[in-house]
């Protein structure tokens, strides 16, 4: 079983009183998963941790950024996205 350690947030919000009316990208948790990658050990020391900005390699938001955009030419060839 994966060991996945717990920080907890000094500063929770209070929760949604109506979990309906939520909406992506509005709302957010007070926590959020990581784990790290490193060659030969694979992926390790995972952990909650109060929600926050993270690291991020920049040869990474450009490959998510190239297939972002091949999703779109898709959905547009196929007619599910209308602009």
């Amino acid at each position: 079983m994966l060991d996945i350690k717990i920080t907890r947030t000094a500063t929770p919000k209070a929760k949604p009183t109506d979990e309906t009316k939520l909406g992506f990208g509005k709302k957010f948790s007070d926590h959020m998963f990581v784990m790290d990658y490193t060659e030969g050990e694979g992926w390790h020391d995972a952990r909650i941790v109060p929600y926050g900005p993270f690291e991020l390699d920049p040869a990474t938001v450009g490959y998510i950024s190239a297939k972002r955009n091949k999703g779109i030419e898709f959905l547009a060839k196929t007619g599910i996205l209308v602009a």
